[in-house]
């Protein structure tokens, strides 16, 4: 698994899908699938506040029903924080 690389746009308040798609996209997850669909067909190529909501709630419903504390989740963690924050 590759760490996200999304911490630099995600800084300068920045989150670009097809960097969330590439980041997400090896998660095997229904909330994950809905949420990758979500990227490709309904978003621009830098994603809005209503956008980031959305995305924050996939994610933690995610993680809520799946995480079970391995590394297998930080980039979903990480993330999670980035859309947060923004």
């Amino acid at each position: 698994m590759t760490a996200l690389h999304c911490s630099e746009p995600a800084a300068s308040g920045i989150l670009a899908r097809d960097l969330l798609y590439s980041s997400l996209k090896h998660y095997g997850f229904s909330e994950i699938d809905d949420l990758l669909r979500f990227l490709l067909f309904s978003c621009e190529s830098v994603l809005g506040e209503e956008e980031q909501r959305f995305i924050h709630s996939k994610l933690k419903s995610c993680l809520s029903r799946h995480d079970n504390g391995s590394d297998y989740f930080n980039d979903m963690k990480i993330i999670l924080e980035a859309v947060s924050h923004n």
